[in-house]
Formats: structure tokens, sequence, C-alpha cells
């Protein structure tokens, strides 16, 4: 079977390397996709996926009085929007029950309750579904967590608008 798994059998050794703060290219408003006419608007804290490190995520205040949207922010690799867990530990638990692996397992080996890892494995079959469909043309492809400091910030805008369209309406 053909592995649906994106990411590279390394990411973790990639995840841990990159440079988190490394985020690059233009600050762009999920909710009207403009890049000009927003303010640094504060930030928050939020745990690295490991549940050690704080890092701070920026708020911007957009502008444009038609947009939608009044704040957003930009998430550094490897958050995901609205998700407690990383873009790739999602692949890795579709592609392990597809494997075989029964959720029950995939909860006892991850510390989480079935209902978490119900609940990530019905977000990651979503993911995956649309992941396939956009990786080869869209412009954070094919992965975007080979360079997330140059791909980061477009993939979370376009992961936002396709998995939460009522939230980020095109």
């Amino acid at each position: 079977m053909e592995s649906i798994m994106p990411c590279p059998e390394d990411i973790l050794s990639i995840y841990e390397s990159d440079d988190k703060d490394g985020q690059s290219g233009p600050i762009q408003c999920p909710g009207c996709g403009s890049c000009v006419g927003h303010t640094k608007h504060g930030s928050y804290s939020r745990y690295m996926p490991d549940g050690k490190d704080l890092v701070s995520v920026p708020r911007f205040r957009c502008h444009n009085g038609a947009c939608p949207k009044v704040t957003f922010s930009i998430l550094p690799f490897p958050f995901l929007p609205w998700n407690r867990h990383r873009l790739c530990f999602l692949f890795w638990l579709v592609k392990a029950v597809m494997e075989g692996k029964s959720l029950r397992a995939a909860s006892v080996a991850q510390h989480m309750t079935r209902g978490m890892i119900r609940r990530a494995f019905k977000r990651g079959r979503q993911v995956v579904e649309w992941f396939s469909m956009e990786r080869h043309r869209s412009r954070w492809g094919p992965n975007p967590c080979r360079s997330p400091a140059e791909h980061w910030t477009a993939f979370t805008q376009a992961f936002s608008c396709a998995i939460f369209p009522n939230l980020f309406p095109r």
C-alpha cells in the first residue's frame, strides 16, 4: 500500500531543528486577504506540542472595515488553527489506523483519552483528504513542513479556509 503520509519519515528531526520564529513573507489577513492595513495587536502564549516550551503567537488588527475578522494571529510552525495536535501527528494517526492499529491502542500509546483520539482521527482524515488534493497545486506544496519559514503562514491560511469554511468564507 502506498503511504498516505506526505510528511517525510524524518519529520521529527525537521520539526526539532527548524527555526520556529522564522516566518517570512507578507502578513496576510485570513478574513479579507489584505497584506496591508493591519497593525500588531499584542500576542498570546501557546505551548509547543510537546508541552514543554511556551511560544508567543502574535496577533494583528485588520483595519479593512469590510473584513469579517477584527483581529487575527499568525501561527508559527508547527501550530495548526483550532487544533491541539500538529500536522504530522494527524498524519501519523491516520496512517497507523489504516495499517491496522486500533484507536484504543493509539490512545494508550499517546496517553490520550479515546474521545480525544477519535476527534483527532476524524480531523486527521479530513486533513489528509484535503492535503492530498492540494499539495501539488498550492504555493506551499508539496510539504509545508520542509521549509516552514517560507510556507507555514500560507499553509495555515489555506488550511483554515478549507477545514473551517464557515469561519473563513472565500
